[in-house]
């Protein structure tokens, strides 16, 4: 009988990814951290001040050339979606489709939302009673609000259900990996 093949690790296909992309990871290592996640180390001493590393653009979602070449980040700003929006809404989708071209750095970041906004309920009633709960929940009735009158129409391919729920858990952890992984840049905003 015949063994079922196991799951390669998310960071397996991520460093091939990124090789094939001409990224330099020479003296580096993509591993699970001890805390959860995956982590970059150190493999030897680098001098202070020097480059660790070389990621090329090929490897990199930048949102700026997404908002230009999107066709769901477009639809999103023809709808009178922000840029920030635009950006997560098309970062939601790429997530979901199994022929885009960033899919094994996709699939190794965390699955959970990084940010309380992204959070299921049950956590986000442990913050109750904090000021911290009332700007989350302000800024979930705000993304919901932007969600409902643009995403329907700016992503069309992508499943929802009849509220377009399916998608906006989707929405809200695109949004949350991104702000926890962004380096500042005037568009869209971080």
């Amino acid at each position: 009988m015949k063994r079922p093949r196991e799951a390669e690790p998310p960071h397996i296909g991520l460093i091939r990814w990124l090789r094939s992309r001409g990224a330099d990871l020479d003296g580096l290592e993509i591993r699970e951290s001890p805390g959860g996640g995956l982590g970059v180390f150190a493999t030897r001493p680098f001098e202070p001040g020097a480059a660790i590393g070389l990621l090329p653009s090929a490897a990199i979602i930048d949102p700026v050339a997404v908002l230009h070449s999107d066709d769901v980040a477009r639809a999103a700003l023809a709808q009178g979606g922000s840029e920030p929006f635009a950006f997560w809404l098309a970062l939601a989708s790429m997530a979901q489709q199994e022929s885009c071209g960033h899919r094994e750095y996709l699939a190794a970041l965390p699955r959970e939302a990084p940010d309380p906004t992204g959070w299921p309920a049950a956590q986000r009633q442990l913050l109750a009673g904090t000021p911290l709960a009332a700007q989350v929940e302000a800024q979930r009735r705000l993304l919901a609000d932007e969600f409902a009158r643009v995403a329907p129409t700016a992503a069309p391919r992508v499943p929802f259900d009849v509220d377009g729920a399916a998608l906006f858990p989707s929405f809200l952890w695109a949004r949350g990996v991104h702000m926890s992984r962004c380096f500042p840049r005037a568009s869209p905003a971080c």
